[in-house]
């Protein structure tokens, strides 16, 4: 059988807080990403159904990947502190562990001392 070790269950949070670290990161990257894809498709059309190159105004795309990085950006938030949450609940289980071990162990070392 498997013996009890913390450290195991300690790497899983760090783990899983770097998950949601990087899960923000790759959100609001892929939302800028998207947003300045929309921005710009209204261009790429007209420059592929006519030959004439389109009015250099880029305005929509400065508006939509900023618009979407954020709205990306706060679903990735929403996604890590599930991660987080999952971590936290790891590391309390660590704790109780830790507290209702430390008080068992007290009577017994009372007794064998008297």
């Amino acid at each position: 059988m498997a013996r009890y070790d913390a450290t195991v269950i300690e790497k899983y949070a760090r783990r899983l807080y770097g998950r949601a670290d990087y899960i923000l990161v790759v959100y609001t990257c892929l939302g800028l990403g998207i947003g300045a894809l929309l921005g710009y498709l209204p261009e790429i059309v007209w420059y592929w159904k006519t030959t004439e190159s389109p009015a250099p105004g880029h305005a929509s795309a400065l508006v939509l990947a900023p618009v979407l990085g954020l709205l990306f950006g706060m679903m990735g938030r929403a996604k890590g502190n599930s991660y987080r949450l999952q971590a936290q609940l790891a590391l309390c289980q660590v704790q109780i562990e830790y507290n209702t071990r430390n008080a068992a162990e007290k009577p017994m070392r009372n007794t064998a001392a008297a």
